[in-house]
């Protein structure tokens, strides 16, 4: 059985432990992106801090998407376009491939409130807005390991 990763309107608020990790440029070394994985979920999702432009509407889409990011204050406003096909929630509502989603992540520590709003012209009559706050510091933790939640590729 293959998995279907979460989308990104989900992945952000589930159960899965996150790591982000700044992406330096090993000649100027100014961060150019902060790079996201999950403990059980394949792919590593690219946050562009570079100003780069979003590729054009016929580029490859993936589970990750692509994404870009400006600081708006204390604010990171993430873009992020060129998704997959898939699910906006395990109740089986579908996304489709024309989906954005923009994201407001603010840090006070030791907490990061992460707002997701996704947009879906083919599947929502309206935006689909979800938050989550997440303890940042919890280097003492261990990943819990438990059953495998996924959808199967038909």
């Amino acid at each position: 059985m293959q998995c279907r990763p979460h989308p990104l309107g989900y992945q952000p608020l589930g159960p899965d432990p996150m790591r982000i990790e700044q992406i330096v440029d090993p000649v100027n070394r100014q961060v150019v992106a902060l790079g996201v994985s999950y403990d059980e979920t394949p792919g590593n999702r690219m946050i562009w801090l570079d100003g780069r432009p979003h590729p054009s509407q016929y580029a490859m889409h993936s589970w990750e998407g692509f994404s870009t990011a400006h600081f708006k204050g204390d604010t990171m406003i993430v873009e992020s376009t060129h998704l997959k096909e898939g699910l906006h929630r395990r109740n089986g509502v579908p996304a489709s491939f024309r989906a954005w989603v923009v994201e407001h992540v603010s840090l006070d520590e030791p907490y990061m409130t992460w707002v997701v709003t996704t947009y879906d012209p083919d599947y929502l009559t309206e935006p689909a807005v979800r938050s989550v706050t997440l303890n940042v510091w919890a280097p003492a933790s261990s990943p819990v390991k438990r059953a495998s939640h996924c959808s199967a590729l038909s």
